[in-house]
């Protein structure tokens, strides 16, 4: 289990958002990057708080990231679990770990992967779902959304900054053939609509700015494929064997 550890330390590409709010005097700041960027801003951010003895608070809520301030606090009654992985202690490390260890979730290939219970917003093409594995359901839900490519991808859900780490890791561990059958059930359920860039026969380009209403590749397929999805019924099932 250590090898999965520091696999995710070093291959995780889970885009990390931080934000942070200060006085009315200062800029709001948003950063998006890859887990080293994040890290460098989170150090950035760590003075900051430093300075104006603010504390950040970091959550996920489900579909999106949000943001919350505690109230202003002294310096000093900062957590300690929060100051001590500041300052890389090796104890703190453990416990996250260790927290980790515990709550982390392993699921084996199955024989039969449903998705169920989507929840879609349509102009946008992404929203979230649940799984289940053979006859095991899945608490945490899926979240997806649109590519580049046209196609929906899926995210497997993070545990965002246990014990006050600034970090996030993956909640459930699942096989590759698992994921492959999700993905095949992700694609059977949304429609594709076109890429990015130029179309050869028609000569219109899409871009990241063209709304999803004008990159429907076939309006009847989507609107047929949208009314038997949004039916509360809807369930999906690939075998991965």
């Amino acid at each position: 289990m250590e090898k999965v550890f520091f696999d995710l330390k070093d291959n995780l590409n889970y885009a990390h958002t931080v934000v942070a709010a200060y006085e009315g005097n200062l800029a709001f700041v948003a950063i998006t990057g890859n887990h080293l960027v994040g890290q460098r801003i989170l150090d950035a951010m760590k003075s900051y708080a430093d300075q104006y003895s603010k504390v950040i608070k970091i959550s996920h809520l489900s579909e999106l990231w949000r943001t919350s301030m505690e109230e202003p606090v002294d310096q000093h009654s900062v957590s300690q679990e929060r100051a001590d992985y500041n300052r890389g202690s090796k104890e703190h490390v453990a416990r996250v770990m260790e927290w980790y260890k515990e709550n982390v979730k392993v699921y084996p290939t199955p024989k039969k992967v449903t998705l169920s219970e989507f929840e879609v917003d349509w102009e946008e093409l992404s929203g979230s779902f649940r799984i289940d594995l053979d006859d095991v359901h899945v608490n945490d839900r899926f979240d997806f959304s649109l590519e580049a490519s046209g196609w929906t991808t899926f995210y497997i859900p993070m545990f965002h900054s246990p014990l006050g780490a600034p970090a996030s890791y993956l909640a459930i561990l699942i096989t590759s053939e698992t994921e492959h059958a999700i993905m095949k059930g992700l694609r059977a359920t949304v429609p594709r609509v076109e890429p990015y860039g130029l179309n050869q026969k028609t000569g219109k380009e899409t871009t990241q700015n063209t709304p999803v209403s004008d990159r429907i590749i076939d309006l009847s397929q989507f609107e047929s494929i949208k009314n038997k999805v949004c039916s509360a019924d809807y369930t999906i099932s690939i075998f991965t064997k």
